[in-house]
């Protein structure tokens, strides 16, 4: 986990983006993050991340639902 949250750090789109929440289950990751724009949520998996998956349009809850769709393998990137 700490690897992984190095490499989030390093893979946000303005060092200022806040992050939110990490969800985490098996190889997946997924991590909410806040910027100027609005939400997104970073998909990892196995220590790579594989997108980057603006939710700028939405709210927090919807971002949320996101992360832990894609940790829980309903969502598939």
């Amino acid at each position: 986990m700490a690897i992984w949250y190095m490499n989030t750090e390093e893979n946000k789109r303005n060092k200022s983006d806040e992050t939110i929440h990490t969800y985490e289950r098996d190889e997946r990751l997924a991590v909410v993050n806040h910027g100027a724009k609005g939400f997104y949520v970073e998909l990892w998996e196995s220590g790579k991340c594989l997108e980057i998956r603006e939710c700028f349009e939405h709210s927090e809850s919807w971002a949320e639902s996101v992360a832990e769709n894609y940790v829980d393998g309903i969502l598939n990137v």
